[in-house]
């Protein structure tokens, strides 16, 4: 595979503990598909959190902070070559239109909480770690594009199911299909989030489904918060409040007449994973009708 540098253009969260990072690949031109993944090359660094506040976004300072993760100390100085360029694999956000801009959207790998706060005895992921710690004009070093989580071209009906970065996996693929190919098929997105807060793409999404009547957008929230419910959230609702794949269950594939017909694209986080796939399988979901990206633990 073919290796490249990239400068970075922006570093945003888009979500609590997600940011889009967006950078710009120098000299020539990169070619990939939708549903494939590049492997950043980490080199040796040392980072501090505080430093990384101002592209946190006051949206999401306050988690930041009540969770103790600002003023933390992250010491990689002493990375063996062999996890240089080991699994640090992130799926593209961005589609081939979008030439030499890539987009990809990118969770920081935290250890797990002890009553609300994460311990800092225990390293934080190094990939992730480094992504986070990227600043606008700071040069990157990339190889890929990797991946078979690729469209299927046929005619059959497509149903996206997406949890928190996953987004990225179904924004190329969903720009694509219909920006650029202009798809007739029948296509759907369920997208998992936790809070509002924590919706990825939404003004995108949305975009789409206005402009293409082929494509529903369906958002399900496992945890509104306080504010979401003020701003009218329906918690009641099971379709719109619940875990992704329950709500899909009662929201689309009970009425599927045969759900052997479609083509199931899931990306997100493990346990999202497992259920959506528990759920294929009780109904006969063939799993060559399944395409998985999975991120992994």
């Amino acid at each position: 595979m073919r290796e490249w540098t990239a400068v970075v253009l922006s570093n945003e969260n888009v979500a609590t503990f997600i940011k889009e990072l967006v950078v710009e690949v120098k000299d020539r031109d990169i070619s990939y598909l939708p549903g494939t993944y590049f492997r950043f090359h980490i080199p040796p660094f040392k980072a501090n959190t505080q430093l990384w506040k101002r592209w946190i976004g006051d949206k999401y300072l306050a988690d930041w902070e009540k969770s103790g993760l600002f003023d933390h100390e992250i010491d990689f100085t002493h990375l063996p070559l062999e996890k240089q360029k080991a699994a640090c694999a992130f799926s593209i956000a961005s589609y081939p239109a979008e030439g030499n801009r890539l987009k990809f959207t990118i969770r920081i790998a935290l250890p797990p909480p002890l009553e609300g706060k994460f311990p800092i005895t225990i390293p934080w992921g190094f990939c992730s770690s480094y992504a986070f710690s990227l600043n606008p004009g700071d040069e990157i070093h990339f190889s890929g594009p990797y991946g078979d989580a690729l469209m299927v071209d046929d005619e059959s009906e497509l149903v996206f199911l997406i949890g928190g970065a996953g987004a990225s996996f179904a924004r190329s693929h969903l720009m694509h299909l219909l920006r650029t190919q202009k798809t007739k098929r029948s296509v759907s997105l369920w997208y998992g989030a936790r809070a509002l807060r924590d919706n990825i793409y939404e003004v995108e999404f949305k975009q789409l489904e206005k402009d293409f009547p082929n494509f529903k957008y369906h958002l399900v929230l496992s945890e509104p918060l306080p504010e979401d419910i003020e701003k009218g959230w329906p918690i009641d609702d099971p379709l719109r409040t619940n875990f992704l794949h329950l709500a899909f269950e009662m929201g689309q594939l009970k009425r599927i007449k045969s759900p052997n017909d479609c083509r199931f694209y899931v990306c997100g986080p493990p346990l999202l994973n497992k259920g959506v796939l528990q759920l294929l399988e009780n109904y006969a979901v063939d799993r060559k009708n399944i395409v998985l990206d999975d991120f992994g633990p």
